[in-house]
């Protein structure tokens, strides 16, 4: 790969973060069928006017690499144990700093542990049960 362009940028976002890659900038690098279900890739991308400074939008070098891939049946088994691992979740939050309340969105660790993949799934279909408990209460009708 060989491509660049000059007046259109790159924009991309996740749930929690965004970025952009201002025009002029180039791609050059390798993406490649590693197996059938597998791709390979190292990419450069070069943005940015040569010779400017960076906070005035000079040259700077991006690099990716990695491999993507796809599995026919991706699941995690309800015994893997959790021991070891930390659990993030993502979204609003607010903490308390010297200069006041900092309200934020990002992931933050999860108060508590799960011991299991099984755990994990009881809790979200507990919560799934309470939030459509709340949305649509059971009626009772007089006598």
């Amino acid at each position: 790969i060989d491509f660049s362009q000059q007046n259109t940028g790159i924009k991309f976002a996740t749930s929690s973060a965004q970025a952009f890659i201002a025009p002029p900038w180039r791609v050059k690098g390798v993406v490649k069928m590693a197996a059938p279900d597998a791709i390979e890739f190292d990419l450069e991308v070069t943005t940015g006017v040569k010779g400017k400074p960076l906070d005035e939008g000079g040259q700077r070098t991006l690099d990716y690499s990695g491999h993507l891939s796809r599995v026919a049946n991706a699941r995690l088994d309800d015994s893997m144990v959790l021991d070891g691992w930390s659990l993030f979740g993502v979204g609003p939050y607010s903490k308390e700093s010297p200069d006041g309340t900092v309200h934020s969105y990002g992931a933050q660790a999860a108060p508590d542990m799960h011991k299991t993949i099984a755990a994990i799934r009881a809790d979200i279909r507990a919560k799934q049960q309470a939030e459509d408990q709340a949305k649509h209460p059971t009626k009772i009708r007089p006598l």
